[in-house]
């Protein structure tokens, strides 16, 4: 009789042994998949520090997870997280503000803004993160990336 080792064909398992990463090390998904989605999140917000990008990163009602250092620095007075949201220095930024949230919570991608600014200006861009608009696991919804809005000629 050949002994079993425990490796067969995706075909050969029970559904509940299926591969995956959950399936590979006996977890189950509703385990696993937060774990994961956190460290994707972690992921891409190390990203955007690395690259020196200005992002502020929202959750699925528009409260702030993160904002990077780089945001930060460009918020002098133009911009600040109060309350747990992104807020401008005045109504028009505020509307502005929670018109390109509002869009990118909704699905749409690459809804911009710049809002006054001591140094000028500050572009405002807000993306939807397809993938996890709908997951369950992924708290981090959208993304607005912060930078200084050119000068105009």
């Amino acid at each position: 009789m050949a002994a079993d080792f425990g490796i067969h064909a995706p075909s050969q398992l029970p559904a509940a042994r299926q591969p995956g990463v959950a399936g590979m090390l006996g977890l189950p998904d509703s385990v696993l998949q937060p774990l994961l989605e956190g460290a994707r999140a972690r992921g891409l917000a190390d990203a955007f520090e690395m690259m020196g990008q200005g992002a502020a990163f929202l959750d699925g009602s528009g409260v702030v997870l993160h904002v990077t250092s780089y945001a930060r620095a460009c918020f002098g007075g133009a911009l600040a997280v109060a309350g747990g949201h992104l807020v401008g220095a005045g109504t028009a930024s505020n509307q502005a503000i929670g018109a390109i949230v509002e869009a990118a919570l909704a699905g749409d991608t690459g809804a911009e803004t710049t809002v006054a600014a001591p140094t000028g200006g500050l572009r405002l861009r807000a993306f939807a993160l397809q993938d996890a608009l709908n997951s369950p696991y992924q708290l981090m919804k959208a993304v607005i990336l912060i930078s200084f809005a050119p000068a105009e000629a």
